[in-house]
């Protein structure tokens, strides 16, 4: 079994001069590309993430629980994409997330390394489409 999360992130509540185009089209296109092989056959089980413009914005608490189970799961390879803002400080990086605010930008690379590490997945791909998240 295979499994993946995709995330997409256009729209940022507490920064809207950082609106994003593309996340979440590109989020869709690769589910589209990795649910099926090209015989038809199944892939990849895939859960989307996208905020979507005026809807609900995904938060950082269910982001992160859904990386936590996908890293949990039972499967033998996992995927983990993420497409929208990344920043870097003094401290990390992070990956933005819709709820993101200056004190708290979102997930950071050391909690999702953590994650990884902990995980006893055999094959684990990350793909990040962020700037800055070191």
């Amino acid at each position: 079994m295979k499994a993946a999360l995709l995330v997409g992130i256009n729209e940022y509540i507490h920064f809207p001069d950082k609106k994003l185009n593309g996340c979440i089209a590109d989020v869709h296109k690769l589910q589209e590309l990795l649910s099926y092989n090209a015989d038809g056959t199944g892939n990849f089980d895939c859960q989307t993430i996208a905020t979507s413009p005026g809807g609900i914005l995904d938060t950082k608490a269910r982001i992160l629980n859904a990386i936590k189970t996908l890293f949990s799961c039972n499967a033998s390879t996992v995927l983990f994409y993420f497409s929208g803002h990344g920043t870097i400080n003094d401290d990390d990086g992070y990956l933005v997330t819709a709820d993101a605010t200056p004190s708290d930008m979102g997930i950071s690379m050391s909690e999702l390394h953590s994650i990884l590490e902990s995980s006893q997945i055999k094959n684990k791909i990350v793909i990040l489409d962020c700037c800055h998240a070191g």
